[in-house]
């Protein structure tokens, strides 16, 4: 009994995390059990039942269409039908119900029981759409420098000879840009991953920031921009991701660089008083963000400046990176910039002693 329990407690931990909404129904259409994702889905308008209460699904979720799927099963058949709901939200404020698609299966549990089911159609379409943006918007990145190589190479043979070195110069940028470009899309793909886990170890930030610097810094010389680093002594010894951290100082530090063309960049690092969190911040002096691309700036592929981004290597995916990385890691990032007053990327992530 005790291995019955143990083997039934580890199931309804794996349900509770899972994206489709489980629902046990018993002999006459009571609920045994409910995952959360199911009761967000259905938008119960009373909460999920406990243990011990075996209220029936139609009390809890009152669709019409539900409750004649549901009749209209038998309970040894298996069923798969999608259901248009019009549903309100919680509070029953809306005019106009919200018409939700929702992909219902239906299959016997043994001892006349039933297993319900539940995926959201449209949720999935929109990852689907996504993907292929996604594709779609790669395959747009990729073809621009393989064009140009293809391009440079061809009139290679073709030019004079104290032409080639020019030509030379000009593939190798847009080959260090298709380098760029992969590497930035195994980043995002690995932070986009959810097989990906944060694997915490006792990092220095400070020498963190130092190593990444130091192979920027030919970069920021390049400019005669002097680069400032304040790092609190509290952040000398942090459980933190070493891929994320990396990462995400590489991408803010690079981006920094690449927009501004005078002044500095300063890097600050220190601890919440509560030596909770970790606080990152990466400022610039250069031009500043319209507020109206703001919302934008952390979207895949966009570019405030297209010409400027690819001039300078840059692929539009370095702030996806550190966004999709920060909420792997529980934390934030937000932006602070003005027009001509440069910006500043700041970053909270948890961290421990």
């Amino acid at each position: 009994m005790r291995e019955l329990a143990e083997k039934r407690e580890a199931m309804r931990r794996c349900l509770e995390f899972l994206q489709e909404g489980v629902v046990l129904l018993g002999p006459r259409s009571e609920v045994l059990y409910m995952n959360p994702a199911a009761a967000g889905m259905l938008r119960l308008q009373s909460p999920p039942p406990e243990s011990g209460q075996h209220p029936v699904l139609h009390s809890l979720a009152p669709y019409p269409e539900l409750e004649e799927f549901i009749e209209g099963t038998t309970p040894s058949a298996s069923r798969r039908e999608i259901l248009s709901l019009h549903m309100s939200d919680a509070e029953g404020e809306q005019d106009q119900p919200e018409q939700v698609s929702l992909e219902m299966t239906m299959a016997a549990a043994g001892m006349a029981r039933r297993l319900l089911v539940i995926r959201d159609v449209e949720a999935a379409e929109d990852v689907d759409r996504k993907r292929q943006d996604f594709v779609a918007n790669a395959s747009h990145e990729l073809k621009t420098p393989i064009a140009a190589l293809i391009g440079l190479l061809d009139l290679f043979d073709l030019v004079a000879e104290d032409k080639r070195e020019d030509l030379l110069q000009r593939a190798q940028r847009n080959a260090r840009g298709l380098a760029n470009l992969a590497d930035d899309l195994l980043a995002l793909a690995r932070a986009e991953a959810g097989e990906w886990q944060p694997n915490p170890q006792s990092l220095n930030v400070g020498d963190q920031a130092e190593r990444v610097m130091e192979a920027l810094r030919p970069s920021a010389e390049a400019k005669g921009l002097e680069m400032r680093v304040a790092i609190a002594p509290s952040t000398d010894d942090l459980w933190l991701d070493d891929f994320a951290m990396r990462t995400i100082l590489q991408n803010l530090i690079g981006n920094a660089i690449a927009y501004t063309e005078q002044g500095k960049i300063t890097i600050r690092a220190e601890l919440t008083p509560d030596q909770t969190r970790l606080l990152l911040e990466v400022s610039d002096t250069g031009p500043g963000i319209d507020p109206e691309i703001q919302p934008r700036i952390f979207e895949r592929f966009f570019r405030a400046d297209v010409a400027h981004s690819r001039a300078s290597g840059g692929t539009g995916l370095g702030l996806s990176i550190v966004r999709h990385l920060v909420k792997r890691l529980g934390g934030r990032v937000s932006l602070h910039s003005e027009p001509g007053q440069g910006s500043t990327f700041r970053v909270e992530l948890p961290c421990r002693l």
